[in-house]
């Protein structure tokens, strides 16, 4: 099945923050000048690109993987372009962790590193 791309700012936050969400479970709109107190901890992609490792952990269909393709996608030229390189590994390609684990260090790019 194919996903579909919502074209929705998402927004990131620290596990350890709360979340406060109203209007039947819907997130205060963290870009709207009052409703942005609600959760003020909350950052986009952008804010933490720097991060050299981030996490993306949610329930399954919420969009996790395809958002994070298009942003690969997105950040991979601006990555070569300044001579580094971007490595992109689906989780859901894998079932046994072992193929994962053999695929990501055993890979020729990983190991020039």
């Amino acid at each position: 099945m194919q996903s579909k791309n919502y074209s929705w700012q998402r927004f990131w936050r620290l596990s350890e923050d709360s979340l406060e969400l109203h209007n039947e479970g819907f997130l205060p709109d963290p870009e709207n000048d009052y409703e942005r107190y609600y959760n003020p901890n909350l950052v986009t992609l952008e804010d933490i690109s720097h991060i050299p490792c981030l996490i993306l952990l949610g329930e399954a269909g919420i969009g996790k993987t395809t958002t994070m393709k298009l942003e690969y996608e997105k950040q991979k030229p601006q990555i070569e372009q300044l001579g580094d390189v971007c490595l992109w590994f689906n989780l859901g390609d894998y079932s046994v962790p072992k193929d994962l684990e053999d695929e990501i260090f055993g890979s020729e790019t990983f190991t020039n590193w």
